[in-house]
């Protein structure tokens, strides 16, 4: 397919390291955004051929996780697989992303990449977020850094609470987009 170069946050991420894992988080947005092709890999899909039903995909925990977020949000294209690896949705494919919009409630011209994902009001981008999981409770928070497109200091242990009201002050210093008070 032509690509040159292929990055794995997993492995492309020294966990060690605060200021690399604080870099990943404020710019790994910009990874996908860059991205000629984002692989996502379902090893709770069924194995099949042909593009699974609505209900089928709404199973796959890959929608719950916040960190899908970027890559549903940036990546110019996604390919998902299943657990043997069989292609079974391409978002360049003809209505796939309004299938998607109706699994994950991600506006469908934002995913068809229609609609850049500053032009969508804060509620509606915090709402993406809401009832998605993370393993540290900061990155409910963290993972939104490039859907609002900001930077903040990354400081786990802080918790929760204290990242979410971190992130509405650097939101509101950057936006007169008053829906964040919906929140």
């Amino acid at each position: 397919n032509g690509l040159n170069y292929i990055w794995i946050e997993s492995l492309c991420v020294n966990r060690d390291s605060r200021s690399e894992v604080s870099e990943a988080i404020n710019s790994g947005w910009k990874y996908f955004q860059s991205a000629a092709l984002c692989l996502v890999y379902l090893p709770d899909l069924p194995c099949g051929t042909s593009q699974p039903d609505e209900e089928t995909w709404r199973l796959s925990r890959y929608w719950s996780r916040v960190w899908s977020l970027q890559e549903l949000v940036f990546a110019s294209r996604i390919c998902f697989y299943d657990s043997r690896w069989h292609l079974r949705g391409d978002t360049s494919s003809e209505g796939f992303s309004s299938l998607l919009s109706r699994v994950i409630g991600i506006d469908g011209d934002v995913l068809a990449k229609h609609k850049s994902v500053h032009e969508i009001s804060i509620a509606r981008k915090m709402s993406w977020g809401g009832g998605r999981i993370s393993p540290r409770a900061e990155d409910l928070s963290y993972a939104l850094l490039g859907i609002f497109g900001i930077r903040m200091p990354i400081a786990y242990g802080e918790g929760e609470e204290s990242a979410f009201r971190r992130l509405q002050e650097e939101i509101l210093r950057t936006t007169s987009d008053m829906t964040l008070f919906a929140w």
